[in-house]
């Protein structure tokens, strides 16, 4: 997470006996491409790197070594998914939050060299150490018009599943062994406990605010449905099941299910399946900011979380009119309780009747809340 981020305040967090230490870590060209003569996955190293400087330190501070909880957001809670698949991570902690991961987004080595290589090709660099080091800054840059280049290439978008994100952890065989929610199947994070969810409208954060919402066609539907590998009909049994009237309410939930919601639950069936203890949640408040139209969107969970939603924020004004603080006692009194005691105070998950914590401004439990898409929306 950005530790200048008002919103990620630990004040609230610390007034409950919690310690809490947040990470940075190497992003993008530095921290996830493949690149010859450079060890792999650096922003995973750099946060197992913090987490051992947690064993070693948080003593000091109050904390204890032993009952280490970590968390995280989208990317950062997308990174979680591996640590908690990686042999390399044991001991470093025990418990995990995960908060709308895209937890099946890793790649391939394979993947990994295709997509490096893609992109050394633009830059005009070759793969190695010095060549990376050595692009100018006026050129890193110019990565946007990479991205729109092949966002508009089927071939590539289909390649990457639908999840065209560039910057994705890698199976290395050191860090990664394999896809990391295959490894939590099989019991690799059967000692941890884990708490798993998402918000109920997440893509609505990058298609509200501008409009886009408005212009998204049925044809955009199509490309979108094309590239992730669906059956063109998945967005017609959408709007059926009461995800939206529009093409572009359509086109946000299956891309909100797609990047977060079905990986989320990809996690949660991979760490029941194995036997180990998990929790669901699902952030469904809608909030009525951009003339009522942001609902559960990406991120809103976030200052609840942390009890900052009356802070000043760069994305405070998404939160709308009335962000209710009985919604902030509870969720931020739930991760406390997890972070405490291993039970957030909820039916843990299992594969039959999948109990969920709806968060809402009246939190209740619910038994499968996303059965319509989980078994619209089959991801292997």
């Amino acid at each position: 997470c950005n530790n200048n981020d008002v919103s990620l305040d630990g004040t609230a967090f610390a007034k409950d006996g919690i310690v809490l230490v947040t990470v940075n870590y190497r992003v993008n060209v530095d921290g996830f491409l493949k690149i010859s003569g450079v060890p792999s996955n650096l922003a995973l190293r750099d946060m197992i790197f913090a987490l051992r400087w947690v064993q070693d330190n948080i003593t000091s501070f109050g904390g204890d070594p032993d009952n280490v909880t970590v968390f995280g957001q989208s990317a950062g809670a997308t990174h979680i998914t591996s640590l908690i698949s990686s042999s390399v991570t044991k001991g470093l902690f025990r418990r995990a939050i995960l908060q709308s991961p895209s937890a099946i987004a890793q790649y391939d080595a394979e993947l990994a060299s295709r997509v490096s290589a893609e992109l050394l090709k633009f830059y005009g660099v070759e793969n190695s150490r010095e060549a990376v080091a050595a692009i100018p800054v006026e050129k890193l840059l110019t990565f946007a018009a990479f991205i729109a280049k092949h966002d508009k290439d089927p071939e590539w978008c289909r390649m990457l599943g639908g999840n065209t994100g560039l910057f994705k952890p890698y199976y290395d065989g050191e860090i990664l062994q394999k896809r990391p929610v295959d490894a939590i199947a099989e019991g690799a994070a059967r000692g941890l406990e884990i708490m798993v969810g998402s918000t109920r409208d997440e893509w609505r954060l990058y298609v509200v605010q501008d409009g886009q919402i408005d212009t998204i066609d049925e044809q955009s539907v199509r490309k979108f449905t094309e590239s992730a590998g669906f059956a063109p009909e998945i967005a017609e049994k959408y709007r059926q099941a009461g995800r939206g009237r529009t093409p572009g309410e359509i086109f946000s939930a299956l891309r909100s299910d797609l990047i977060f919601r079905m990986p989320a639950n990809k996690v949660l069936e991979s760490q029941s399946k194995a036997g180990g203890k998990v929790w669901a949640y699902s952030f469904d408040w809608k909030s009525d900011a951009c003339n009522g139209r942001m609902w559960a969107a990406h991120s809103l969970d976030v200052p609840f979380v942390f009890k900052t939603i009356h802070k000043d924020f760069p994305r405070r004004a998404l939160l709308g009119s009335n962000p209710p603080d009985s919604l902030a006692n509870t969720m931020h009194g739930a991760w406390v309780k997890f972070a405490t005691t291993g039970n957030p105070g909820w039916t843990p998950f299992d594969l039959e009747r999948r109990m969920t914590m709806c968060f809402n401004s009246e939190s209740r439990e619910v038994s499968d809340p996303w059965k319509s898409e989980r078994q619209t929306m089959i991801l292997r």
